[in-house]
């Protein structure tokens, strides 16, 4: 198998190698259009729940997502994710009920249809209050301070991380496939 410039592997066992203005050659280039159009026609399957979360990102942009975080007011540096990603949308979430939806939204950014920033800041319009409030930041936090009342215990403090979701090409695509089917 002899491959063109860029590494791509032909599968053509009469590549020629680059021709003039093009850096591959004719096996090469049906070879790698193959390749895109199965790409451009590859369907993403999506359940129901990753659909819901897809069409909120595509009919709003993106979405603040959050993580909980435990820190040690005693080891400035000392953090541990205790979970994440975290979206909530009312005060009755529970833990369970954001664990699900987190692997939903983890199995959405594994297949590369949504990626995740935390960088502290949420999309406009993001009611962090709700959040504090939730069923599942009440038992965080509750974990948390039981935790610090015993010794050699390092995380005291139970913080909240925010950041956004956004949908990628490939989960417009999904999408698209997923109306369309």
């Amino acid at each position: 198998m002899k491959t063109n410039p860029e590494q791509e592997p032909c599968n053509q066992t009469t590549c020629t190698g680059p021709i003039p203005g093009n850096s591959y050659c004719a096996a090469c280039r049906l070879t790698l259009a193959q390749r895109a159009a199965r790409k451009k026609l590859a369907v993403f399957p999506l359940s129901d729940q990753e659909a819901e979360i897809l069409g909120k990102l595509s009919s709003g942009g993106a979405v603040t997502v959050c993580r909980f975080v435990m820190s040690s007011s005693k080891e400035d540096s000392l953090q541990s994710i205790a979970l994440a990603p975290v979206v909530i949308h009312s005060p009755g979430d529970t833990v369970a009920l954001v664990k699900e939806r987190g692997a939903v939204i983890s199995q959405l950014v594994k297949r590369g249809l949504i990626s995740l920033k935390y960088d502290g800041k949420a999309v406009p319009g993001f009611d962090e209050q709700t959040v504090r409030k939730s069923a599942a930041f009440t038992a965080f936090q509750e974990a948390v301070n039981e935790g610090s009342g015993k010794p050699n215990f390092l995380f005291d403090t139970a913080l909240l991380e925010t950041g956004s979701m956004e949908m990628t090409d490939d989960g417009a695509q999904a999408m698209l496939d997923y109306y369309r089917l």
